[in-house]
């Protein structure tokens, strides 16, 4: 046989090789983006409870200035540029975080479900005054991404005593603790 013969039966004999190889490397590229793509999510939704987290530790903070000083906190919303203000400070949502409700068909407040939402923050003038008793005005701040994929809530209820609650939906108002 010459060079060029047996080059060819090499080629013919490996050339189902080269498929194989190119159907693995599209399924480890395939796996790679859809981790990738399953990571960015977790991210998200994980940015958006970070900054409920952020807000429930300011308004605790609040709580507990307003009952050492003596005097009455306030803390100020703006739904506009998705931040909160308090003691001359503003603090803004991460950027993929805003004051809004993933879509119309969920119902409030997350205590009660009965009626539908219609304001991201549902506390008299957008802001909520603690007193120096510790009692807080009743209200809900609605918090979801900028996709509307993730919803969460931090709530004061109506009651003799006050306290903030947080919530995610998923299908319903569940209670995180």
């Amino acid at each position: 046989m010459n060079f060029w013969h047996q080059k060819m039966m090499y080629r013919q004999k490996n050339s189902g090789f080269l498929l194989i190889e190119l159907l693995i490397s599209i399924t480890i590229i395939s796996l790679v983006v859809s981790f990738g793509i399953l990571t960015v999510g977790h991210f998200h939704k994980a940015l958006v409870r970070a900054d409920v987290e952020k807000l429930y530790a300011t308004c605790r903070y609040l709580q507990q200035c307003a009952i050492v000083t003596n005097q009455k906190q306030i803390l100020t919303f703006d739904t506009i540029r998705n931040s909160y203000h308090y003691h001359n400070h503003e603090e803004r949502l991460s950027p993929y975080t805003i004051f809004g409700i993933k879509n119309s068909t969920i119902k409030g407040p997350p205590s009660a479900p009965t009626n539908s939402i219609n304001n991201p923050i549902t506390f008299i003038g957008k802001r909520i005054t603690f007193s120096p008793t510790g009692i807080l005005q009743p209200g809900t701040i609605y918090v979801t991404d900028k996709n509307k994929q993730y919803q969460y809530a931090l709530t004061v209820p109506v009651s003799q005593l006050s306290f903030l609650r947080k919530y995610h939906y998923s299908g319903s108002w569940n209670y995180i603790s």
